[in-house]
């Protein structure tokens, strides 16, 4: 049978083609700390993965990969299922929750604007919850706010909330 794995990779060179039936695929050279593969074929079940791996691989060289790995005729046989920018990867395998300390209740909504906007951009990336903790004079403590909800967390989205006047601080969870 087949293996799917995902592997960190540099790709060196890619082009479109067409096979005889007409499909368009990419044709690639990639190597990894182990060595260089070349002539590897990239074949979308759809034509938005291809529109999507060709924005990757024109953007970025460093990528993971999800590969699709056969033995044929005791051959190994990789095909390449999907593309995703590395950075992007990694950012969001550090995927974890946030904890916002704030001194102003009236920065929730801002926080609200920066978490349901980063939803939409981020389809697919890694999410964890949110919570709130409210510091103000006129409480006798800490308030904890918890959204009960999943939010795409990544340095770009912590460090937007970080900027928020009313935000003391924000730190993963």
């Amino acid at each position: 049978g087949a293996a799917i794995v995902s592997v960190g990779v540099m790709v060196s060179g890619f082009r479109e083609m067409k096979s005889l039936k007409g499909n368009r695929y990419f044709r690639m050279n990639i190597s990894d700390s182990t060595g260089q593969l070349a002539g590897i074929a990239m074949f979308a079940r759809k034509e938005e993965d291809l529109i999507a791996a060709r924005n990757v691989l024109e953007n970025t060289d460093k990528v993971v990969m999800s590969l699709e790995a056969r033995f044929n005729e005791g051959q190994f046989d990789p095909t390449i299922r999907s593309v995703a920018a590395m950075d992007s990867v990694i950012a969001d395998a550090g995927s974890s929750g946030l904890e916002i300390l704030i001194d102003d209740v009236a920065v929730v909504q801002n926080v609200a604007n920066i978490l349901a906007g980063a939803r939409e951009a981020a389809r697919g990336a890694g999410r964890g919850p949110v919570s709130f903790r409210l510091i103000h004079p006129d409480l006798p403590g800490e308030v904890e706010i918890d959204t009960q909800e999943q939010y795409p967390v990544n340095p770009q989205i912590k460090g937007a909330i970080k900027g928020l006047n009313g935000v003391l601080d924000v730190e993963e969870v």
